[in-house]
């Protein structure tokens, strides 16, 4: 069976303020305030069609987007407590509801209909109330988007509100728009939504982690991860196939923190999977995928919650290559 890689959804603080350090684009209020004029009886082809109509540029068009998830889509206690997988834009538009992955899912859905280059991406936020400074794995999801040729973070979750602890074992959602998460390149809120691939840093000299994670928006750039041309790195990003994004991201997550050995292992081990279950008869095929899953054996020692399950799968499936390819 194809492991599924759940981000752990743990957005468990209040966000902070923090003054700009970095270009931001301001929120367009008049057109997200156009949110009211959407029916929420609408498909989601015709509310497509509505913002469409509304809207004249790309700053108008995500922050109605915007304006239609803080009305419509609210967050999901109950998957937050007990986990999950991240849904698919349909589900989310059905249900209108859901944690990180899935508000990054419809937004970024309507940003593709509307012809916004966008891409989801997974990173790293403080747990809250916790001492916790190591991270194993990536706990949340967002987007970036471009805008006039420039790359911005948006993270939807952010922006329409923030967990605060009720009672010492139960949280509430309160809906509010922070502005700042949105259309920004800023230091202060890379200091929360820190990047698993460091060039959605948008900067030449990624920060390094620990930096991040021990400093905050007091980090300082310094050249520890050295050079990064991230306009170069994100160039071929986007023109790869969408399993050789997942490979190329496990390689630099890991690559930015060394304790995230899940990332090698679930991504090698599903896209040795998608090989398998195709290959037609074609040794080339099996002969990729037994180089993933050899990839994945080399992690499997280092796996982390409930990831190690995968190391008898990794053999059965090397097992069953060797039958075809000695």
């Amino acid at each position: 069976m194809k492991y599924l890689l759940i981000i752990c959804l743990q957005l468990t603080f209040a966000i902070s303020t923090f003054g700009q350090t970095g270009e931001i684009i301001e929120l367009d209020t008049n057109y997200f305030q156009l949110k009211d004029s959407l029916s929420n009886k609408l498909t989601f082809e015709q509310t497509v069609n509505e913002i469409n109509k509304l809207c004249t540029n790309d700053v108008q068009r995500i922050s109605l987007i915007a304006g239609w998830i803080y009305n419509n889509i609210d967050f999901d206690l109950t998957k937050f407590y007990n986990g999950g997988t991240v849904n698919d834009y349909k589900t989310v538009f059905t249900n209108r509801k859901g944690t990180c992955g899935d508000y990054s899912a419809i937004f970024s859905e309507f940003c593709n209909r509307l012809n916004i280059e966008n891409e989801i991406i997974e990173g790293y936020v403080p747990v809250y109330n916790s001492e916790n400074k190591v991270y194993y794995e990536t706990n949340h999801a967002w987007n970036v988007v471009t805008v006039n040729g420039n790359w911005y973070h948006c993270d939807l979750l952010g922006f329409s509100g923030y967990l605060r602890q009720a009672s010492f074992s139960e949280y509430e959602f309160i809906k509010t728009p922070y502005t700042n998460s949105l259309f920004t390149q800023a230091l202060s809120f890379l200091s929360e939504h820190i990047p698993a691939d460091p060039m959605w840093q948008l900067s030449n000299y990624p920060i390094p982690l620990d930096t991040l994670i021990k400093y905050g928006s007091d980090s300082k750039v310094d050249s520890t991860c050295g050079y990064l041309d991230y306009k170069k790195e994100i160039g071929e990003y986007i023109k790869l196939s969408e399993q050789k994004k997942l490979l190329r991201f496990a390689d630099n997550a890991h690559r930015y923190n060394k304790n995230n050995h899940n990332v090698v292992i679930i991504t090698n081990y599903n896209a040795s999977v998608d090989l398998i279950n195709d290959w037609n008869g074609d040794k080339q095929k099996l002969l990729l995928a037994r180089k993933y899953l050899v990839k994945a054996k080399n992690h499997i020692n280092n796996a982390r919650n409930g990831v190690e399950v995968l190391a008898p799968e990794i053999e059965v499936s090397l097992n069953i290559i060797k039958k075809y390819v000695p």
